[in-house]
Order: structure tokens, then sequence, then C-alpha cells
């Protein structure tokens, strides 16, 4: 069976997805990757919300560390500020009951998973984080996990959010596109 390779868009003389010097869609290879078409195309098309619906917006689920969060704080993994990661998605895709479009933003605490092994009850641990723990926006998170998952990395491993920032690409009001090379090679580096 031969595997058929799709070119990119940009080789065919569409040029909506380039950046920097190269089709951010393809990443300079000329091969079509249908995920990357299709995130860049949902955030290109973004809903955004107005300061209303912004000001209404409560935190959701993540409530409790949305209200903590300053009206100047930005995600420390890709900068983008509490109005910024707001973005307009089916809420509770998996319960039909409560199915819905909304506003969402995820709020996560990021910390050093290396040392979750070393906690103890008491709350002293003999392991000390390669990063302070923060609050990082749920795409940062997720492509924290979509990164060590496709990577095969171990579990216990967390990229900080400055290492995140190297290889996710924000989107405002939209989904963050991940560099998986960039990725790996920041865990390469680490590695004694």
């Amino acid at each position: 069976m031969t595997l058929r390779i799709r070119p990119c868009i940009c080789v065919k003389g569409d040029l909506q997805f380039y950046a920097n010097g190269q089709c951010i869609a393809c990443k300079g290879t000329g091969v079509h990757d249908t995920y990357r078409v299709g995130v860049l195309k949902k955030n290109l098309n973004a809903k955004r919300p107005s300061f209303e619906e912004y000001l209404s917006f409560d935190g959701a689920h993540c409530h409790r560390i949305y209200k903590r969060l300053s009206e100047d704080w930005r995600c420390p993994g890709c900068w983008r500020t509490k109005f910024e990661i707001l973005r307009w998605t089916i809420l509770f895709p998996h319960k039909p009951e409560s199915r819905r479009p909304g506003w969402a933003g995820g709020y996560h605490e990021h910390h050093d998973h290396a040392c979750d092994r070393y906690f103890s009850p008491g709350g002293l641990s003999s392991c000390t984080p390669r990063f302070a723990p923060s609050v990082v926006c749920e795409q940062c998170n997720s492509a924290d996990s979509a990164a060590k998952k496709k990577l095969k990395l171990p579990t216990d491993f967390s990229f900080s959010p400055t290492e995140i920032r190297q290889f996710v690409s924000a989107y405002l009001h939209g989904k963050h596109l991940v560099d998986y090379q960039i990725a790996h090679a920041i865990y390469l580096a680490l590695q004694p």
C-alpha cells in the first residue's frame, strides 16, 4: 500500500498561513497537516468576547483560581491575558444533557511533577523543583501534557512555563499549536 502525501496549501500558492518566513500550517515542509490546518482555520475565525461577556465570565470550573488572578495577570507560558484566553467552545461536550456553546477559559496550578513522588503528608519534600509552581492557562497545561504524551516522556517530567512558551504558538481566543520538535529538543537539552 502506498501512502499518499498531500501537498500543503502553500505549495499551491495559498499563503493565508504564511508568517515569519514560512508556512505555519506545514512548518515549511510543504506537506499537508490536517490537524494544524484545522486549528489554524478555527483560530482565524475565532469569536471574540465583548467586554461585557468578559466581565461576566466567572472562571467556570476554575473560578477559585480565576478570582485570585489580577486583571494584569498573564499566563507565564503563552503570555496571554485573562481576556485573550477566553474562547468560544462547546461546554460539557461529553454530557449530552449539559452540552451547550459558551465561553471557556481554564486555569491550572502548574508544578514540577518530578517532586510528586517525594511529597509527604506533612507537606515537607526532599525534592527541589526545577521551577516554581504557577498558574497557567488550560492551553499551556494541555500543551505540556500533549508534548509529554506524544514524545513518550516520563510521566513525572514537566516543562516549565518558560519552556512551554518556546514550543507553543498561542492565538488570541483560540487554541495553541504545539511544535513537538522544539519540545523534544528542550527535553533532550535538559538531560544530564
